[in-house]
C-alpha cells in the first residue's frame, strides 16, 4: 500500500442497480493499488442492516474482500480491524448520529491514523461529506465533522431543493465556511489535503467551488474527468 493520504467525496447517486455504482467503486477500488483489495463497508441509520446488504452487492461486482462494520455491534479491537483494510467505504444517512458515534467509540481518531497510513477513505453523501471540517446536511444547518480536509462540503447539490439557497445564506452569514458543492454522480479526490481531480460517470455532472470574494458569494463550476 502506498502511504499517500487519499480521500474520495462522492456526492451521490441515483443509480440503484450494481451495475449503475461500478465505475465510481472500480475508480475508488483502484485508488488502492491491489489487486483484491480489503474494503472495509460501514455508514450510519438505523437501517444498516439494509444498507450493508445493498453495499455487498454493489463491491461484489469486484475482487475484494468486504467486511461490514455495524456501529451499534462494533468490535472490541476497532483500531485493528480498520488498520487491516485497504479501502474504507462510508454509505449516506444521518451524519449528525454517524459522528456522535464515532466520537463516542473513538473511531474519528481511528480514521485519522488509518489516513495517514495510506488507507483510502471514501464515501457517498453522508460518507463524502463527513472527512471535512464542517457540513450542509439533511437539517440544512452547519455541521462540524472531522476535519482531514479543510472547508466545507454538501453533498447532491444538484437534487436537493434547499442546496443552493442555504449554501448562500450561510456562507453570506458567515457561518459556513467556503467549500465544495458536490452533484450526484460526481467525485472529488483528494490526494493529503490538495484536490487532485473532479471525476464523474454522467455527461454534465460535477462539482464547484464556493466561498466569498470581495464582499460577494461566488459559485464556481470546475470541470470534471469522465471516468
Amino acid at each position: 500500500m502506498g502511504k499517500e493520504r487519499q480521500i474520495v467525496a462522492w456526492g451521490g447517486t441515483k443509480e440503484t442497480e450494481p451495475a449503475g455504482w461500478r465505475p465510481m467503486l472500480g475508480y475508488m477500488l483502484g485508488l488502492t493499488g491491489k489487486k483484491r483489495p480489503k474494503v472495509l463497508i460501514t455508514g450510519p441509520g438505523a437501517d444498516e442492516t439494509f444498507q450493508g446488504y445493498t453495499y455487498f452487492r454493489h463491491f461484489g461486482q469486484f475482487e475484494c474482500q468486504m467486511t461490514h462494520l455495524s456501529l451499534f455491534k462494533a468490535p472490541k479491537d476497532l483500531a485493528g480491524l480498520v488498520m487491516e483494510q485497504d479501502i474504507v467505504h462510508v454509505g449516506g444517512g444521518n451524519v449528525r448520529c454517524m459522528l456522535a458515534l464515532w466520537r463516542e467509540l473513538g473511531m474519528d481518531e481511528i480514521f485519522r491514523e488509518a489516513w495517514g497510513k495510506g488507507i483510502v477513505l471514501a464515501g457517498v453523501s453522508a460518507g463524502a461529506i463527513c472527512w471535512f471540517e464542517e457540513c450542509i446536511g439533511d437539517e440544512q444547518s452547519p455541521l462540524k465533522m472531522l476535519g482531514l480536509l479543510k472547508g466545507s462540503a454538501v453533498p447532491h447539490y444538484d437534487s436537493w431543493p434547499h442546496a443552493p439557497a442555504t449554501v448562500r445564506e450561510h456562507v453570506t452569514g458567515g457561518t459556513l465556511k467556503s467549500g465544495y458543492a458536490i452533484e450526484d454522480e460526481s467525485a472529488l479526490h483528494f490526494v493529503g489535503t490538495d484536490l487532485k481531480e473532479v471525476v464523474s460517470t454522467k455527461e454534465g455532472k460535477t462539482a464547484h467551488m464556493f466561498g466569498m470574494s470581495e464582499g460577494k458569494f461566488v459559485m464556481e463550476r470546475m470541470e470534471a474527468e469522465m471516468i
